[in-house]
């Protein structure tokens, strides 16, 4: 039990002076040392231990603060690792969407260009068709042209079988057709000493100016005779001067 010693100290005053009444004597007032060391040193430990409590509490405080700013710096740390790290799936992710996006659109033209590659070629089938016709048309009609040229031609060569037996019997001489428009004509009966020796020229009369293409032998006469021919169109007088001008060469060689 602690001992108060202020109280110990009144009581004790209270006695003294009570008795002095009584005797008119003041003693010597006493002071407890003793009580007073004592309760100074509890007192002191008590203040001491609650010393030592608050600045365990203050340490424990400051260790628990310090536990918990490491454990929100590490905290904190650890999240802005998962935020670069989202923001990395960020940036792929983005990047993977523009080069969808980018593929996507180089696949449309890709598209709109074969699409428009397919019109472009079915036209120009459309067109390759439409002139196919046509030309099976043209050549239906010219197959026509030639088959009714070559009747006309074969009538012709009928009505001109008499004429021509004329020609050949008569001056000794023969046609004969080298190519379309290229006609050659050959005499005989010119030399006398050899009857069966050959003249000849070609003639091209494909054109409106006629022309000699060869002449065998060559008689002097030649570009007069064709000059006429050409001039007046006639061509059995040409034929009859042609074959004089070959009997006239003969003769003077």
């Amino acid at each position: 039990m602690s001992i108060n010693p202020l109280n110990v100290f009144s009581n004790e005053n209270n006695n003294e002076l009570d008795s002095s009444n009584e005797t008119l004597n003041i003693p010597k007032p006493k002071f407890p040392y003793e009580e007073y060391a004592e309760v100074k040193k509890i007192f002191f430990n008590n203040f001491d231990n609650w010393i030592e409590k608050k600045k365990s509490g203050i340490e424990e405080g400051k260790q628990l603060h310090l536990k918990a700013a490491l454990e929100d710096r590490a905290q904190r740390t650890q999240i802005l690792k998962q935020m670069e790290i989202y923001e990395e799936k960020e940036n792929e992710y983005s990047n993977a969407i523009d080069k969808e996006r980018k593929d996507a659109e180089i696949l449309a033209n890709q598209i709109s260009e074969k699409k428009k590659l397919k019109l472009q070629l079915l036209s120009k089938r459309d067109e390759l068709i439409y002139m196919k016709k046509e030309l099976e048309t043209k050549l239906t009609e010219k197959r026509k042209e030639l088959s009714y040229k070559k009747m006309e031609k074969e009538e012709q060569m009928k009505k001109n079988d008499p004429e021509l037996n004329f020609y050949e019997n008569t001056l000794a001489m023969k046609m004969t057709a080298l190519k379309e428009g290229i006609i050659e004509f050959t005499f005989t009966n010119i030399n006398k000493e050899q009857t069966s020796k050959k003249y000849s020229f070609i003639i091209d009369v494909s054109n409106k100016n006629y022309k000699i293409l060869d002449c065998q032998p060559k008689v002097p006469e030649l570009n007069i005779l064709l000059n006429n021919l050409n001039d007046t169109r006639n061509f059995y007088d040409f034929l009859k001067l042609i074959r004089i001008a070959f009997v006239n060469y003969s003769d003077n060689n």
